[in-house]
């Protein structure tokens, strides 16, 4: 049976698409109450074409937003410092982000006000299904989803949603609006080009030192190219925004000795 590739849905702030492959969220526009058309999600550059044949489905189309279950890489992690060991109850997923996020999910029968759709899971997961409904919110710029994870057994795994926006290419051009309650960075090598150093916990998020003893703040996006890394920020509240700062910044995040 052939999968559609994608499909899309129009309501009155915008149209929504999603892909078949990961479940990904494609082309979304808004359209704000001031007239204004926002396009917020990046989509891969490569995304016509074979460029990307040779990778794992989840690069293939990358774009949007998908959910990740199980999230992360296929990789078991030793206590180091104050972070316990991995306690994951499955073995290392073979794939990036799990099986949802590198296969086809199929369409489901869904109103005519929502996108819905859903992946199996090999028999040997402990997911045996995912469940996915994208519904536009009615006279609003906003998108409401739903994930519905059924198990076969018992399990601790990770789940994440994973948003991908499309950012100016000038370093710092945007702010990120949050408030969390502390900032952290993987106990372990997660890449060699990580500029962060591993393993921290900090207070203040805006406040991540770097592998060479200098502080960044990752809230301010894009990094330059040569500030590569990767960064969570714990304990979020709503809401998460974007924000243009008061002021043009003159370059790249600065940086600080601690």
């Amino acid at each position: 049976m052939t999968t559609t590739s994608s499909k899309s849905l129009a309501w009155s702030h915008g149209v929504v698409s999603v892909e078949a492959l990961g479940g990904m969220l494609g082309p979304t526009l808004f359209v704000l109450a001031d007239g204004r058309q926002i396009a917020p999600f990046h989509i891969a550059p490569w995304f016509e074409g074979d460029q990307a044949s040779d990778q794992p489905g989840i690069l293939q189309r990358l774009r949007g937003e998908w959910p990740c279950v199980p999230f992360g890489a296929a990789s078991n992690r030793a206590a180091q410092g104050g972070w316990s060991a991995s306690n994951s109850t499955l073995e290392p997923d073979p794939y990036p982000h799990g099986y949802g996020s590198n296969h086809n999910w199929h369409w489901l029968t869904a109103p005519k006000t929502e996108l819905a759709l859903a992946i199996a899971y090999p028999a040997e997961h402990p997911i045996s299904r995912l469940e996915r409904r994208v519904q536009p919110v009615p006279g609003q710029a906003a998108i409401d989803f739903e994930l519905a994870v059924h198990v076969r057994r018992d399990c601790t795994l990770p789940i994440g949603l994973h948003p991908v926006f499309r950012l100016p290419a000038e370093p710092g051009a945007v702010e990120l609006d949050i408030t969390a309650r502390a900032g952290a960075t993987f106990p372990g090598e997660v890449d060699p080009s990580s500029i962060f150093a591993p393993g921290q916990i900090a207070e203040d998020w805006h406040a991540l030192v770097l592998n060479d003893g200098t502080i960044l703040d990752p809230g301010a996006v894009p990094l330059s190219p040569a500030h590569r890394g990767f960064a969570a920020i714990a304990g979020c509240r709503r809401p998460c925004r974007f924000a243009q700062p008061h002021r043009k910044l003159p370059g790249p995040p600065r940086l600080e000795r601690r």
